[in-house]
């Protein structure tokens, strides 16, 4: 009888501890550190005025990065694209949810090494929030939080 309850309470703590922290495990392998701290960057113009708030959002965050306003003076540059999908305007959509369950705006960004013109990092990210669809904040804003978030993780400290 013992011998089954001990089983059973080993069985559950190593199932815990491999739940715990798996996530962690799964973070620490896909983080790819390519961007040396306190690096120039140069932010090119993007549909919407997405470069106006990845410059912003990059200052909010506090990323150790220092933004430089013509090409020539960076040695790193992030291009990207956005694309703003339009609504169906179907009159149920909005009744329903369906419209928060889509992505309004998709962004995509690539970071590229000036001099050899190599691609380091790249990144697409949309609006859409998983939890309150239509509640929460989207449009460039939005992408522009996920993108920093991400461009974040790859700088080497």
């Amino acid at each position: 009888m013992n011998y089954k309850i001990m089983k059973i309470v080993i069985t559950f703590t190593i199932l815990l501890a491999v739940l715990i922290t798996a996530p962690f495990e799964q973070a620490k392998a896909g983080e790819v550190k390519v961007l040396p701290s306190h690096s120039v960057i140069y932010i090119t113009p993007m549909e919407g005025g997405l470069h106006e708030f990845l410059r912003s959002e990059i200052f909010k965050k506090k990323v150790p990065l220092s933004i430089a306003l013509k090409e020539k003076d960076a040695d790193y540059i992030l291009t990207g694209t956005m694309v703003q999908k339009g609504s169906t305007g179907k009159w149920y959509h909005w009744l329903v949810g369906a419209a928060g369950r889509a992505d309004s705006s998709q962004a995509s960004v690539s970071l590229i090494k000036k001099g050899s013109r190599t691609l380091l990092w790249s990144s697409s990210v949309g609006d859409r929030s998983f939890w309150w669809g239509m509640l929460k904040r989207k449009g460039e804003r939005k992408l522009a939080q996920r993108i920093v978030a991400k461009l974040k993780k790859t700088i080497i400290r």
